[in-house]
């Protein structure tokens, strides 16, 4: 589904992107979906280890290996 906007950019952005391409709309799509890429890693990078944990990462892996019925499955146990 395309939506239709319009969009408000200035002269010297416009002169400068005239020559980019001859469809505005896919420039500008493209330029949003790179922008909403970059924006995810961002969010991605603050949120890393911001979490608390009430045990160490080394107790809770091992709890869940210790749980994981796909070892017992696979005769790994």
């Amino acid at each position: 589904m395309k939506i239709k906007k319009t969009v408000v950019i200035s002269s010297e952005l416009w002169d400068e992107i005239q020559g980019l391409s001859d469809n505005f709309s896919a420039l500008v799509e493209t330029a949003l979906r790179e922008y909403l890429r970059r924006r995810k890693i961002e969010d991605a990078k603050k949120a890393f280890g911001s979490w608390t944990r009430d045990r160490e990462t080394l107790e809770i892996v091992e709890e869940i290996r210790e749980d994981d019925s796909r070892r017992k499955t696979l005769g790994l146990d």
